[in-house]
């Protein structure tokens, strides 16, 4: 008499789970976001330029000073064309009122008011100008003095003492440290899985431990030139991450 057949199978395909969940596993590094170039807004001779690649500086710090003298000179010379202006412009205020009472009076030619008028419009124009002239000599004096415009790290410099620079030349480059940027890298067998906004768990290859939450920023276009991979890019606040650029980072991705 055969035995009966036991649907041990049957339990045992229902307690295995159907699917496996996919995960990921990239590597990549940390690096500074993109940095911002600190670029001279006028020419000049450099007297200043007390810093190099690495150095940390804060908000509002003298990054390079130019020579002064011949700005301070320019705004001592327009400071005197609008006081020149101003003197100018009480004159003709005060003919127009002399010629405006007697022309209420009918004791002067109407030709001789316009004129009066007319000057003294054109006085009015030569002091907005004389005025405009100033402020622009001021701004370029200012802009002798050019300072940092946050916390960050000096990544590259092109500048000495001495040095004459032109107008629009980039001096420094300036990181924000706590701003990093990790870059990865996944095969094209795989990018189609991943799509920008996708959480990740990512660590520094230095301290496994230490795991932390983010997104993917950027997904590459194209592979990289001879590495038959594409650049994966997470923005990350570092206040809280501790990287340092160039530390080795581990991340995975879960589907």
């Amino acid at each position: 008499m055969p035995k009966p057949i036991t649907p041990i199978s049957l339990f045992l395909a229902l307690l295995l789970p159907l699917s496996t969940a996919y995960a990921l596993e990239l590597v990549g590094v940390s690096q500074l976001s993109a940095p911002t170039e600190v670029v001279s807004r006028i020419s000049g001779v450099i007297t200043a330029a007390p810093h190099q690649i690495g150095d940390p500086v804060q908000a509002k710090q003298l990054l390079v000073a130019l020579d002064a003298t011949d700005f301070a000179l320019e705004v001592a010379q327009q400071q005197a064309q609008l006081q020149l202006a101003q003197a100018n412009l009480q004159l003709k205020q005060a003919d127009y009122q002399r010629y405006l009472a007697l022309a209420n009076s009918d004791n002067l030619a109407r030709t001789q008011f316009d004129l009066a008028k007319s000057e003294r419009a054109i006085a009015q124009a030569q002091l907005q100008q004389a005025k405009l002239q100033l402020q622009q000599a001021q701004l370029a004096h200012r802009r002798t003095q050019i300072i940092a415009s946050f916390n960050g790290i000096i990544t590259v410099d092109n500048v000495s003492q001495g040095q004459f620079v032109e107008a629009g030349a980039i001096l420094y480059q300036l990181a924000d440290p706590n701003r990093l940027t990790l870059r990865l890298l996944v095969s094209e067998q795989e990018v189609n899985r991943l799509r920008v906004g996708q959480p990740l768990q990512f660590w520094a290859a230095s301290a496994p431990q230490h795991k932390q939450q983010a997104q993917i920023s950027r997904i590459g276009l194209a592979p990289l030139p001879q590495q038959y991979a594409y650049p994966i890019e997470i923005d990350i606040d570092n206040h809280r991450a501790g990287l340092k650029p160039g530390m080795s980072i581990h991340a995975r991705i879960a589907e």
